[in-house]
């Protein structure tokens, strides 16, 4: 584990277009603990979070590469159900 380390990486296509934006969230989260996405709109003011849903799409031939290859990423999963 390395301390005092951001890494901050996108797989959009795109190219190095996303970099600022990536680059202005990173040196918040730094700076300020938190990246907001709408500075304009005030915390205290908001009623109701709403969550994000996102889609992740791979190349593995099956559920099992898949599975292993989000974990290496690090992604955080639950309790697998395995397959009956």
């Amino acid at each position: 584990n390395w301390t005092n380390l951001v890494h901050c990486c996108g797989f959009s296509g795109h190219g190095m277009m996303h970099g600022p934006a990536a680059g202005e969230t990173v040196a918040d989260l730094i700076e300020h603990g938190e990246y907001v996405a709408f500075p304009e709109i005030k915390s205290d003011e908001i009623e109701k979070l709403h969550g994000l849903e996102v889609m992740i799409s791979t190349t593995a031939k099956t559920d099992d590469e898949g599975f292993l290859l989000l974990q290496e990423l690090g992604f955080p999963f639950q309790e697998r159900k395995t397959k009956k």
